[in-house]
């Protein structure tokens, strides 16, 4: 029997809702004592000494960048091979994002070819954990000494992964995290800077405050789409109303997903303090994180059993833990593979990241990039699925690869 499932679920349950309808009788949607009590829950869950919410990760990053004192011209490497909103915030700072190819088997950059790109403007590494699995942080530490650069974390993807044992984001001079919607660990949009340097963190917080606080329509606009995302992909919803619509997309190759982000991003306003709502939200669901990944993981292991002889599967470096925000397989004919099997019920993903280096005039070729780019796909894999789901899924990739 054929099984409707989702690319992907909203984390949401009725007690955020009664979290939401509490600070807005009692008039703290905005500002109050979560803010505080979050940062510093969120920076020891971390394992840092500081952590400030924002409003979006790639605010993090640009409070990062702007509070470093390097000046125009200055070069950052980082992987081609990730969110292009990484390198159009370093150049929209006055800096020169140096892009480096990607390990072909983890996806996360090369550590062997960062040497080459390093110059004498060469001023910070930006170590991307994507998917959620850690990137080869210890090298890039070492490398990065030598060379007496800055290391910022991209863990906009990876809360809650670990490297030999601690945290991903505790390791660099500072990181950024994400909490959008649709992220594991979710404050229904937001984010959060770590670090552990406190001149730095004075700085951070010190640009941070010339935000001005969000509209309560504004949260409560976001909340209420955040609801409708969570309802249109419950079990009993999506295979009645979504899916139809975009079994039509599929068919057409018209592109409907266009009007969603639209829709979600018309309102937002990313140029904002990170409001109370969101740090309550935070604190609530810091105390199940672990358990969430840790069903993930489970799910994932079933994945990898099951599928690991017909597909190329992401690859981990010795001593990390992935917390598989993203689940991805390699194939060759993946636009043909990714249609299969939502023909037969699984809602799969294309991915916001992107050959960077074609953003802009200075074109490199990073074949390996390319080549993720072309042949990834994402599986449906989140907490709220159960081991019947995952066994359609793997069952079905088979069927398909064998067939």
């Amino acid at each position: 029997m054929i099984r409707i499932i989702p690319r992907r679920r909203i984390n949401l349950s009725l007690s955020d809702v009664g979290v939401f309808v509490y600070l807005l009788i009692t008039k703290e949607l905005i500002k109050g004592k979560h803010i505080k009590i979050f940062e510093r829950a969120f920076a020891r869950y971390i394992g840092a000494k500081f952590a400030l919410g924002v409003s979006s990760g790639r605010i993090g990053l640009r409070l990062i960048l702007e509070s470093l004192g390097l000046v125009p011209g200055d070069e950052i490497i980082l992987p081609a091979f990730t969110f292009a909103a990484v390198p159009k915030i370093i150049k929209e700072c006055g800096f020169k994002p140096l892009f480096v190819d990607i390990d072909r088997n983890g996806y996360n950059i090369d550590p062997s070819l960062i040497g080459q790109k390093i110059t004498p403007r060469t001023k910070a590494l930006i170590a991307t954990h994507i998917f959620g699995s850690p990137c080869d942080i210890g090298k890039m530490l070492e490398i990065a000494k030598k060379h007496k650069l800055i290391v910022i974390e991209d863990c906009a993807q990876a809360i809650g992964a670990t490297y030999n044992g601690e945290k991903v984001g505790s390791f660099g001079l500072c990181s950024f995290f994400s909490f959008e919607s649709v992220k594991p660990f979710s404050t229904f949009g937001g984010g959060a800077v770590v670090t552990k340097d406190a001149n730095l963190f004075k700085k951070i917080e010190e640009k941070s405050r010339q935000f001005s606080y969000p509209r309560a329509r504004d949260i409560t606009k976001r909340f209420i789409f955040c609801i409708a995302e969570s309802v249109a992909t419950l079990p009993f919803i999506f295979p009645i109303f979504l899916y139809p619509v975009l079994f039509y997309s599929v068919l057409t190759g018209r592109d409907l997903t266009k009007f969603f982000r639209k829709a979600k991003y018309g309102f937002k306003k990313f140029e904002v303090k990170f409001s109370n709502f969101q740090a309550a939200i935070g604190l609530k669901k810091l105390k199940d994180l672990d358990r969430n990944i840790s069903k993930r993981v489970y799910l994932a292991s079933i994945l990898n059993d099951l599928i690991k002889n017909n597909f190329k599967l992401q690859e981990n470096y010795e001593g990390t833990s992935h917390v598989y925000y993203n689940y991805v397989l390699e194939n060759k004919n993946a636009k043909t593979l990714s249609k299969e099997l939502f023909y037969r019920g699984i809602d799969t993903d294309n991915f916001f990241h992107c050959d960077c280096s074609e953003l802009f005039t200075e074109k490199e070729d990073f074949p390996i990039a390319k080549k993720a780019i072309n042949e990834l796909i994402q599986l449906p894999l989140y907490h709220q699925l159960n081991k019947k789901d995952i066994l359609y899924i793997a069952n079905t990739l088979n069927k398909i690869s064998n067939g």
